[in-house]
């Protein structure tokens, strides 16, 4: 077939443990030849005959050039065709028109077909015990069958609602329903009888149908836009993935909504400058889910210090604990990283603690280390606020889970107040002390939602000014920018570089 001179490239699609495949492809290749891995096979490469014949190894990502790259699969942006000829988008457009001219026959690959109601028998066969043999199984559906975007999951909802809301309850729409939502957020709102669970939307209909059915939506639909329709509904509360907070919160202020979104407010400036021009045009009611501020212990500790603490000297030390490389979490386009969607939480913290607005932000990572840990986990954050006030932020991955997560130490006007992991607090002042401590730990969830469904039902204004929730953002900026340079950043320079000195 090669004339003896071996193939030019094997490529192994193969799926086993052994090792025989690669150790074949070796065999057969011709010296400096490529041999291409897109299977899942055992990956021992004999040394001696790579050695030999100057044999290249290559792993390829499944479906081409573009996979996992957050602006090429979110954002659709190709790559230039004259630098990479076959990306994933123009192999698949070259596959399809490949069957489209019977070029590729995929009738031989298709060994059985079942209607999408068999669907469970379908993978009965897959991942069960049946001894028969399938490659390519299709699932049909009814063409002639409309599928729902939404779905009423109370019939009496129409009669209930009237068409109009209800004036002793406010409605909420909930976007989003991933594992937050359920274990903290949904059960929490069965707890306040004035509000009434109206709609609920998530990407897939399944999960959506799911959440809704389990804690008592009148409907569940599969695109969001249905919500902000959706006269009846008073709010909107948003519980997706970081990167979908922004336009989420800009599509609600248009369509006149109040809004509940979960931190972080944005992931890039460009996202907190259009949040702020569509805010100014709307002023509607927003709150970022900072709850930290709301905990009982966190309310106490500012009434205990009191007037003329300032400037204050502020701690707060973050066992974070470990969150793995590929978590979505951690994710840059996705997640927007830990300092941006969690350290948020303590710089917003701060500033209800000074009542002040931080100016300037200087982070330093720790170095030497091996994969294990990311360098944006383990830092050491300085900060300074408009009235003086100096805080430090010691956020780490790197420690023990048994260890307390959260301590708060605040010093200023002659007094002391320490908050350890929101269950136990120490006053002391004037040499007198004097404490609070709860059974569990209580970081402000329910007051936080107490708070934002009260002031949408009776009309009042967010207790936490809008600017406040934009100088926290700013600052998570200035932090990753401070790593980066090794620099202080000064947040006043970087509001006035985004907003062209306008005042917010």
């Amino acid at each position: 077939f090669s004339k003896g001179y071996g193939a030019d490239a094997v490529i192994i699609l193969a799926s086993t443990n052994s090792n025989q495949p690669i150790e074949l492809a070796a065999e057969i290749a011709r010296e400096r030849a490529k041999i291409v891995v897109p299977g899942m096979v055992k990956l021992d490469l004999p040394r001696k005959i790579f050695y030999e014949k100057e044999l290249q190894f290559v792993i390829s990502r499944s479906t081409g050039p573009g996979i996992y790259d957050y602006i090429y699969e979110e954002k659709g942006v190709d790559y230039p065709i004259s630098y990479v000829r076959w990306t994933e988008k123009r192999n698949m457009q070259e596959f399809l028109e490949l069957v489209g001219k019977g070029k590729v026959k995929l009738d031989d690959l298709i060994t059985h077909r079942f209607n999408i109601e068999e669907a469970e028998k379908a993978y009965q066969m897959i991942i069960g015990k049946s001894l028969e043999k399938y490659i390519g199984v299709l699932l049909n559906y009814n063409e002639d069958k409309s599928l729902s975007e939404k779905i009423d999951l109370k019939k009496d909802v129409s009669a209930k609602m009237g068409g109009v809301a209800e004036k002793s309850k406010i409605n909420i729409g909930m976007i989003g329903a991933g594992l937050f939502a359920k274990t903290t957020l949904l059960p929490l709102f069965k707890k306040y009888p004035f509000v009434n669970l109206c709609g609920i939307a998530t990407a897939s209909g399944s999960s959506s149908r799911h959440a809704g059915e389990k804690f008592g939506f009148d409907y569940c639909t599969s695109k969001y836009e249905n919500l902000l329709d959706d006269k009846k509904i008073d709010c909107i509360v948003i519980s997706t993935r970081h990167n979908l907070h922004a336009k989420l919160v800009i599509d609600s202020l248009k369509k006149g909504k109040d809004i509940f979104v979960e931190k972080p407010l944005a992931l890039t400036c460009d996202e907190l400058k259009e949040i702020i021009k569509v805010w100014k045009k709307n002023k509607g009611r927003l709150m970022v889910g900072f709850n930290r501020r709301f905990s009982p212990f966190s309310v106490k500790a500012k009434e205990w210090l009191g007037e003329g603490c300032s400037p204050m000297v502020i701690n707060c030390r973050v066992n974070a604990g470990f969150v793995p490389k590929d978590s979505w979490v951690q994710d840059l386009g996705e997640g927007g990283g830990r300092i941006i969607g969690e350290v948020c939480h303590f710089i917003d913290l701060i500033q209800y603690f000074t009542g002040s607005l931080p100016v300037k932000v200087f982070a330093e990572t720790i170095s030497g280390e091996k994969g294990k840990y990311l360098n944006e986990d383990n830092l050491v954050i300085n900060m300074k606020m408009k009235d003086g006030s100096v805080a430090a932020i010691t956020y780490v991955a790197n420690g023990d889970k048994s260890f307390p997560r959260e301590r708060i130490e605040i010093f200023g006007g002659g007094k002391v107040c320490v908050i350890d992991d929101f269950k136990l607090m120490t006053f002391i002042c004037s040499g007198k002390k004097k404490g609070m401590k709860k059974f569990g730990i209580n970081r402000g969830y329910y007051n936080e939602f107490e708070v934002f469904f009260s002031a949408v039902k009776d009309g009042k204004t967010i207790p936490v000014d809008f600017e406040e929730y934009v100088f926290t953002t700013l600052a998570t900026f200035g932090i990753m920018e401070s790593i980066r340079t090794g620099v202080p950043v000064n947040i006043d320079e970087n509001k006035l570089s985004l907003f062209g000195g306008e005042n917010i």
